[in-house]
């Protein structure tokens, strides 16, 4: 027997699944499998205008690990991708922006 999720449904959990990342301040963006590649190399990637390189770059400074977080440089790198329309890179740079208070999820750009 297959089990078929009505698609009303579906959207409310994905709201409920947003707006939980959202107050938990995480990333709802799907790991993505990428290659292992030196915080230099993906610097010099980004730019070189690799707009996935940029995104990369500024969830590392954002999120800390692999770089010390740096917000400034979350922010600088998060906008960069996204003024080159990466819709993810915009999403988190909403996130960052929300977390100092600057941004309240409305239909203001951010870019």
């Amino acid at each position: 027997m297959s089990h078929v999720i009505p698609s009303r449904l579906r959207r409310h959990a994905a709201g409920i699944f947003l707006g939980a990342a959202v107050a938990l301040g995480g990333c709802v963006t799907p790991a993505v499998s990428q290659p292992a590649v030196s915080v230099a190399e993906l610097h010099d990637q980004a730019e070189a205008g690799d707009v996935d390189a940029m995104y990369r770059l500024g969830v590392m400074y954002a999120d800390g690990g692999a770089v010390p977080f740096d917000q400034h440089l979350a922010e600088t790198w998060l906008r960069k991708a996204a003024r080159r329309g990466h819709n993810s890179a915009e999403f988190r740079l909403r996130l960052l922006l929300n977390s100092r208070g600057e941004n309240r999820f409305g239909f203001q750009s951010v870019l």
